[in-house]
Order: C-alpha cells, then sequence, then structure tokens
C-alpha cells in the first residue's frame, strides 16, 4: 500500500471539522481500467454536523437549473472544473483509496476488497456513520453483509454504521462523486482537478 501525503490532511485541520466521531463519512465509488490494471476507488468525504447545512446548500446552487444528482461522468472539462473547484472551497477532509486489481477480477469483487479497506481506516480515525450512495438492492445488501461480517469479528468498531442513500436524495453525496471522479482522471496522469482539492485529501493506492 502507498500513502500519498502531497494532499494528505492531517485530522481536523480544515474548516470546522474537530477531531471527534461526530463526522459522517459520505462514500461513493469510481472504476477504472488502466492497462491490465482494474483500478476500483472509493473516496469518503468527512463532514461534521455543524458543516452539513452550508454543505449541502453550496451543492445545490452549484447544480443550478439542472435536476437530479451532479454526476461526475456526464460534466465536461468546464463543468468538472467549475465544480471541483466549489468542492475544494468547502475545505472538507477527504479519504480516497484506490486499488490495484487483476483486469479479469468482477466489479463486486473488486469493490469488497476496497470497502473492508476503506472502513479500516474509518474506523481508524474514529467515525461512526458511513452514507453510501445507494446501487441496487442487492449490491447493498451485499455491502451490509460484509459490513456487519467485519462488525462482528471485531475488525470495525462496533458503533459503527452503514446506511445506503440515492445520491438524488443528498447533496453530499455528489462531494465524494467529484473528489472520486477528480482522481480517476488523476491515476491516469492528469492532475488538473486534484490540485483544487491541495491539502484535503489521504490518498492510498495499492493492491492485495
Amino acid at each position: 500500500m502507498t500513502r500519498h501525503h502531497p494532499n494528505a490532511a492531517s485530522e481536523g485541520s480544515h474548516g470546522d471539522a474537530p477531531k471527534d466521531i461526530g463526522r459522517v463519512a459520505y462514500v461513493d465509488e469510481s472504476e477504472i481500467r488502466i492497462g491490465a490494471r482494474r483500478v476500483y476507488l472509493l473516496a469518503a468525504t468527512l463532514v461534521a454536523s455543524c458543516q452539513r447545512g452550508e454543505a449541502r446548500a453550496v451543492m445545490v446552487s452549484a447544480r443550478g437549473q439542472a435536476t437530479g444528482k451532479l454526476h461526475w461522468h456526464e460534466l465536461g472539462h468546464a463543468s468538472r472544473e467549475r465544480h471541483i473547484k466549489t468542492v475544494g472551497a468547502l475545505s472538507l477532509n477527504h479519504v480516497v483509496v484506490a486499488r490495484n486489481g487483476e483486469a479479469h477480477e468482477t466489479s463486486e469483487r473488486a469493490r469488497h476488497k476496497t470497502l473492508v479497506w476503506l472502513l479500516g481506516e474509518l474506523a481508524e480515525r474514529r467515525i461512526h456513520h458511513i452514507v453510501a450512495e445507494a446501487r441496487q438492492r442487492k449490491q447493498n445488501d451485499r455491502d451490509l453483509a460484509l459490513f456487519r461480517g467485519l462488525r462482528d469479528a471485531h475488525q470495525i468498531d462496533h458503533r459503527m454504521r452503514l446506511d445506503h442513500v440515492p445520491g438524488r436524495d443528498d447533496p453530499l453525496l455528489w462531494i465524494p462523486d467529484m473528489v472520486a471522479g477528480a482522481h480517476t482522471v488523476a491515476l491516469r496522469g492528469d492532475d488538473q482537478y486534484t490540485t483544487a482539492l491541495a491539502g484535503q485529501v489521504d490518498l492510498l493506492e495499492g493492491r492485495d
């Protein structure tokens, strides 16, 4: 595993985010192929209760007249640039884990392994509530089965909770979507978007 520190955020060093258990991790995914590698990436945005109202309002305002959720892969360059700067201006902390797997590996297996990694990182940061963007019901159920197994095995804190929420229902989920998207571009060698997040991201890369 490689931990990158140029954009690494020290706990509680930005905005109002305190070093406590009151923060919620909002999580979204992205996946790319680079040559023979399948890179599965999960981004978690850590938001304190005192930050949620403002962050939601900012993201709704940034969406403008559009409807539904903001989705990185549906945006052109100018919109991506504008929205990632909006995210950077919120001065939130983010944890991004990017796992390199084999090209033949299924997306669900890649997610399983990457989620185990992310949950361990969040447990170390004393994050007890995780809100992940909802997918299909059976996929959400797989996440929950994995989560409960880790909790029952005492591999993560027993107080941790995982909820799934549709992306359109909570603008805070649009933030890790932007963060994940920016980092998939960076993994291809172009950091034009991640520079807006300087000092806010703890990026971890590795493989089993």
